[in-house]
């Protein structure tokens, strides 16, 4: 790849939403897939491990597993209703990290781990989360009432929504990609500990 198109994807410099799309392109050119096939093959993977999940959680949680759940939803909820984007969306990040943790399944877990590396890169190259921070809270608080109902299906289909709305906001905004500003997260405290 020639050097002027790759340095976008260095930490911390600007990147032009033309030097973006002349980047997909060169990618398309040679055959390999662009940025939004790509995203959008990660979101079905993750979309795989996370309908597993809830499922499984919605037939095989205990009490305390959704005490934890409720908590983080909780959570969740407050930095919504306070309007502070940055705490939902980690609050988000985490409460899809709980789910997976909660399974018991360190397969799952570790796979679920490193997809996700990957795919916080995308979200922040993105611009995060495109349908405001509202709805991150009532999907976990739907999902929430499904597991506890111990209604599989319904809570699958809670978290394909979700997770489908969310991969359109990103698409969307790599589409209109203007001047922006790509950074890898930090090393994830949360999924660091576990």
């Amino acid at each position: 790849m020639p050097k002027s198109l790759s340095l976008f994807l260095l930490p911390g410099r600007f990147v032009n939403g033309n030097l973006l799309k002349a980047h997909d392109e060169l990618l398309r050119s040679q055959g390999r897939l662009s940025l939004d096939a790509r995203f959008r093959q990660l979101n079905d993977f993750r979309l795989l491990l996370e309908e597993f999940a809830v499922r499984h959680l919605a037939t095989d949680l205990d009490e305390a597993g959704l005490k934890r759940i409720r908590d983080a939803t909780a959570a969740l909820s407050r930095r919504t209703n306070a309007g502070d984007s940055d705490g939902a969306l980690q609050a988000d990040l985490e409460l899809h990290d709980l789910l997976i943790e909660l399974t018991g399944n360190q397969p799952l877990r570790a796979t679920y781990r490193s997809l996700m590396n990957e795919m916080k890169s995308y979200v922040k190259l993105a611009g995060g989360h495109d349908g405001g921070i509202d709805d991150l809270a009532s999907a976990h608080v739907e999902l929430l009432g499904a597991l506890r109902e111990k209604r599989p299906d319904h809570a699958a289909r809670v978290m394909r929504r979700h997770l489908e709305h969310g991969l359109d906001g990103a698409l969307a905004a790599i589409d209109t990609a203007g001047p922006m500003r790509w950074e890898p997260l930090a090393a994830d405290p949360v999924l660091a500990e576990r």
